[in-house]
């Protein structure tokens, strides 16, 4: 790899649920500013710039050739309170995007981007999946007010794909069922939505093996 000086790295924050890659001859639809002012993220000593992207450090590695350092990023806000135009989104997704000025014309083109996978930003309590109490009540219903994060459509499902699972000690057998049958636990954690986020179902059995 050659380390080129005159390349600009910058790394925004976009709508997750955009099916297709964003082209590259399309200016990135970046996120910042909620419609009432305040910002989604925070940068480490770096600042958005017009179009909303974080300009990134370039140096040059003997072995690796041309390094990004990415600033360390804070979300100031989840994804389900942000909101532009009046529209939430339910995730969000990460592009680098790297650039070139022609020295001659003085345009402006697009050398190579990567866009990371769909993420969501919630709370502590959020993720923990626990309401405000200190303590489950083995025979309170399953709602989207004793889990947090689960949501109605989710309870829904998951009555729906597993039977006679009601209340939380329902789905306290279910899950301790799931240890020894891994099949059964990948399809109770995409149904929980949670196939991907590994901390998340571990958060979960936590809860219901120590304050249930």
């Amino acid at each position: 790899p050659v380390y080129l000086p005159d390349v600009k790295v910058k790394l925004y924050v976009i709508n997750g649920q955009q099916l297709a890659a964003t082209s590259l001859v399309d200016p990135p639809l970046g996120l910042y500013l909620s419609d009432d002012g305040s910002p989604l993220f925070a940068a480490a000593n770096a600042t958005p710039e017009e179009d909303k992207g974080v300009p990134i450090e370039l140096s040059a590695d003997e072995r690796l050739g041309p390094v990004a350092s990415i600033p360390e990023f804070q979300f100031l806000n989840k994804n389900s309170k942000f909101k532009v135009g009046g529209r939430t989104f339910k995730c969000f997704k990460l592009l680098a995007r790297a650039t070139r000025k022609d020295p001659v014309t003085g345009q402006e083109s697009v050398v190579a981007q990567v866009e990371s996978e769909s993420f969501k930003v919630t709370t502590k309590k959020g993720y923990d999946g626990c309401r405000k109490a200190e303590y489950l009540y083995a025979h309170d219903p399953i709602t989207d007010k004793t889990f947090a994060n689960l949501g109605e459509t989710t309870i829904t499902n998951l009555k729906n794909t597993f039977d006679g699972i009601e209340t939380v000690e329902d789905l306290m057998h279910l899950v301790q069922a799931c240890r020894s049958q891994p099949d059964m636990e990948m399809r109770l954690r995409e149904v929980l939505n949670m196939a991907r986020d590994a901390e998340k179902y571990r958060n979960l059995t936590r809860m219901l093996t120590e304050k249930v």
